[in-house]
């Protein structure tokens, strides 16, 4: 029986696997994909802000990208208005904004932020 923060919980064995270890010429294989892709991890991000960088892209003419716009979601019937989401603000719990706020696409509220009621 362990105690977590959700309470207490029953773990049943159902099977035990003796110890075993491994190798080093077993390991070293798996020890260089890791490394390998943790080098990926921390160098594709740079050289992908880099190459954005350096881009100079080129539309044709009437092809060029749209500014996005607020998106702006309709007030539900027996709300009261809201105002707009601020860069900062929280979310109502739930994960949906309220009704009748414009949200900039793709922003998200800060960790930690309070919510509005």
């Amino acid at each position: 029986m362990v105690e977590t923060q959700f309470g207490y919980h029953i773990i049943k064995v159902t099977e035990r696997n003796e110890p075993s270890t491994t190798s080093l010429a077993e390991a070293t294989s798996a020890i260089r994909d890791r490394l390998e892709q943790q080098k990926v991890g921390t160098e594709a991000p740079k050289l992908s802000a880099d190459l954005k960088k350096d881009a100079k892209i080129i539309y044709p003419k009437g092809k060029e990208p749209a500014s996005r716009p607020e998106l702006v979601l309709p007030p539900r019937v027996g709300t009261r208005p809201s105002t707009t989401l601020q860069p900062g603000r929280a979310i109502r719990p739930g994960g949906a904004p309220q009704p009748g706020t414009a949200v900039r696409p793709g922003a998200a509220p800060q960790p930690g932020a309070a919510t509005r009621p």
